[in-house]
């Protein structure tokens, strides 16, 4: 090595260091890094340390990115908080009208400046029983800052984000909606956009517009069964078979939390066990459920279903015979059992699993039908009558729901639609397809009285499934 070469090498060594030293300190006082560091810090809940990087963005007059960041670390402060009891807040209906009143702005069309006006007034008027207090007050205090944020850049992107999951806690899906719709206009490519509205449209039971943002939320973000799941039930409830069986199937193949896949196991199963061709895919299909899936009577019956399709009698009736045992007060394993006793042609065995079925499910339209066929095989004219009479109103009122199921679709803000839809359920005994449309009435207008007086009259919910009921904690992080 010559002696210019290891003097120049040198040299540059001397000069590396102090060139790494100051290039490691201004990046370590970039704008980019102390939000990263922010960011890291408001997951955290150190909020003192939000505050103290935010104050160092501001000396440097990075004012909007100490916005976000002080929003960010409000919206933490808010989820967290929102995990305790709900407490009552005073002027019920002074809030109420309000709402009234803002859920009609167009918060997209609004200037940047107008946005604080709004997006805090909107917090002003929230239903008072449904998060803690401190949650309320921290998910508006994140929304005094985010609405500060005069920037359409990276920084506002994030902002509108943020502040839509605010007006999502606080219950204000509509301005959530509108500051969403313009966001993915200009952003198409924003993951938790699409994310949100999902979470809103799946919220008011709306699946044309739900499906949209969830073919797009699952485009942005491949490996997460949920939004796959969500279309699957849509496309369930609306009657498409082949595409609701493609995106269960593709949920599957993805990361699922285990209640939502073994929801999406059964709904899956129990549509190719109604295909009939494919009752050997729907017994492999609930093969793969945990233990207590394999308990729950409602996969029993699925089983059994397709036992009976492929003809294998025997192995229907021990299954069936053994889940009576064990729920004798089950309506769907009594059904089960007098149809087969009906295929045996022992009307008479069928009877009164029949009849216990229909005082426990009243308007049960296959429990109705069959019961109809045994009292004629029976001889028992006038009762026959009877149960036809109630089959045919059942019927009547599933082309009634069919019809205003199209018409919800049609008008994802119509709360009357799915007013009238809860009452129709409430009407044949189905409290929990009611709760599901007066929740989703009620996401549309929070004012609308009497879905909100039904809703009360309900009993409790008896176990959250993985279905309707984890909308309303999906707008959480995730």
């Amino acid at each position: 090595m010559s002696v210019l070469f290891r003097t120049l090498l040198t040299v540059v060594l001397i000069l590396a260091a102090p060139a790494a030293f100051f290039g490691y300190r201004a990046y370590t006082h970039s704008a980019i890094y102390l939000l990263a560091q922010g960011d890291r810090a408001a997951e955290e809940g150190k909020h003192e340390e939000v505050e103290r990087l935010a104050k160092l963005l501001e000396k440097k007059g990075e004012n909007q990115a100490a916005h976000l960041l002080r929003g960010e670390d409000h919206v933490y402060l808010g989820l967290v908080a929102s995990k305790l009891p709900p407490s009552s807040m005073p002027f019920e209906e002074l809030q109420r009208i309000g709402q009234m009143v803002l859920g009609a702005v167009d918060l997209s069309g609004q200037p940047m400046p107008g946005r604080l006006i709004l997006w805090v007034a909107a917090s002003q008027y929230q239903e008072p029983a449904r998060i803690s207090y401190p949650a309320v007050s921290f998910f508006r205090q994140g929304l005094t800052e985010l609405a500060k944020i005069q920037d359409d850049g990276p920084i506002g992107v994030k902002g509108t984000v943020l502040a839509a999951e605010c007006l999502l806690q606080l219950n204000e899906r509509r301005l959530a909606e509108e500051g969403l719709k313009a966001l993915v206009k200009r952003h198409p490519e924003n993951k938790d956009a699409h994310r949100f509205l999902s979470v809103i449209y799946i919220d008011l039971n709306s699946a044309n517009e739900a499906i949209q943002h969830l073919q797009e939320w699952s485009r942005l973000d491949p490996s997460n069964g949920l939004p796959y799941r969500w279309i699957g039930f849509f496309r369930k409830e609306n009657n498409q078979v082949d595409d609701a069986v493609q995106a269960y199937e593709e949920a599957l193949k993805r990361k699922l939390p285990p209640e939502v896949r073994d929801e999406a196991l059964k709904e899956l199963a129990d549509i190719c066990g109604n295909l009939k061709v494919e009752n050997e895919k729907a017994l492999a299909i609930l093969d793969q459920g945990s233990g207590v899936f394999q308990l729950d009577p409602a996969v029993i019956a699925l089983r059994v279903n397709c036992l009976r399709n492929l003809q294998r009698d025997a192995e229907a009736v021990a299954l069936v015979e053994n889940a009576l045992e064990k729920n004798p007060d089950h309506p769907q394993i009594l059904f089960l059992r007098a149809q087969l006793y009906d295929a045996e042609d022992q009307p008479r065995s069928a009877l009164p699993l029949l009849e216990k079925a229909a005082r426990l499910e009243p308007y049960d339209l296959p429990v109705l039908t069959l019961l109809v066929s045994v009292y004629q095989k029976l001889d028992q004219k006038d009762k026959a009558a009877e149960a036809k009479k109630k089959a045919d109103e059942m019927n009547q009122i599933g082309i009634q729901l069919a019809e205003l199921q199209q018409d919800a679709n049609r008008h994802p803000w119509d709360d009357r639609v799915r007013a009238e839809i809860a009452w129709l359920y409430l009407k044949v005994k189905r409290p929990e397809q009611a709760r599901n449309w007066l929740q989703a009435a009620l996401a549309c207008n929070p004012n609308n009285f009497l879905a909100r007086r039904l809703l009360a009259q309900l009993p409790a919910k008896k176990n959250a499934s993985a279905g309707q009921t984890s909308t309303s904690g999906s707008s959480k992080r995730g």
